[in-house]
């Protein structure tokens, strides 16, 4: 096994943008979920509870590694967070310009800002009146770089939330500043 968290470890490490590497104990996965949890009960954006998912499945993966990021690391492809009323998509992050320009020449009721869309013909729908407050979703995403590494099964990617960012920092051994990141990759032996 240990051959595998190397081969993934030098992959990871070999991405632009992926600076210093290292596998998380139990102990400090215990932490995260904590510092995760913790968060969750915080209005996000003004807009409702969070739910890291991407953090949650990558601390859920056998093998978790934590690793900095600086500004020429790429994330992965998908939406970084998505806004969900009753399971209804509100709003969400796209990645995509196509679709967001797709989107604003659509005969669709959105309002977009930047590369967020919100989906006004859903807000009708979901009728957000009845108390129940959205969730501001953080979804998991395939490492789809790391999926051909020898050994490991179905990567994931999760981005912390700020108090966890500080944490990882720490568990890093790297400053706490605005150059710098921190994810998570996860996976399971095959």
């Amino acid at each position: 096994m240990d051959e595998i968290v190397d081969r993934f470890k030098s992959e990871l490490s070999a991405i632009d943008g992926v600076g210093v590497v290292r596998v998380l104990s139990s102990d400090e996965k215990d932490r995260l979920s904590e510092i995760e949890k913790d968060a969750e009960g915080s209005v996000i954006m003004g807009l409702g509870r969070g739910d890291n998912q991407g953090i949650k499945e990558g601390l859920a993966r056998d093998c978790t590694v934590v690793f900095s990021t600086s500004g020429e690391f790429r994330w992965p492809k998908g939406s970084n967070v998505v806004i969900k009323h009753m399971d209804e998509v509100i709003g969400e992050e796209l990645d995509d310009e196509d679709e967001i320009q797709r989107l604003e020449e659509s005969d669709r009721n959105v309002s977009v800002s930047g590369t967020f869309v919100l989906y006004k013909d859903k807000l009708s729908k979901s009728a957000l009146k009845d108390g129940e407050e959205p969730v501001v979703l953080f979804p998991p995403k395939r490492f789809k770089r790391l999926e051909g590494v020898d050994g490991c099964v179905s990567p994931v990617f999760g981005s912390p939330c700020p108090p966890a960012d500080i944490y990882l920092k720490e568990v890093l051994g790297i400053e706490d500043d605005e150059e710098q990141g921190t994810a998570i990759a996860g996976f399971d032996f095959e």
